[in-house]
């Protein structure tokens, strides 16, 4: 199940959620947390439009994806956000990868 929840104080958001997005002033940052199975992630964007009742967000703004050694970006994103989770970056797509 999914849960969005508006808080203002960081530290509880921090205590109880297991994903945090940060707004503010149109941009947007998601950070996944490492778990068994899941590698770090860290999104940037902005003007990210969100309908929770279908699991989906999309963006045509520039969008930043980094994980561990990698960064790729590109111009506008899908993403839906149910297992399995379904990112697509959709134009100007450029990457930045290293082997560990």
């Amino acid at each position: 199940a999914t849960v969005i929840c508006v808080l203002h104080d960081l530290n509880l958001a921090a205590l109880y959620c297991k994903r945090l997005v940060f707004l503010k002033n149109g941009k947007v940052v998601i950070d996944r947390i490492k778990a068994d199975g899941v590698s770090p992630l860290r999104i940037n964007t902005s003007e990210l439009k969100v309908k929770p009742e279908t699991n989906y967000a999309e963006t045509v703004e520039w969008a930043e994806l980094i994980s561990e050694l990698n960064i790729t970006t590109g111009i506008g994103m899908n993403l839906t956000f149910t297992d399995p989770v379904h990112l697509q970056l959709l134009a100007n797509v450029k990457g930045s990868y290293e082997k560990k």
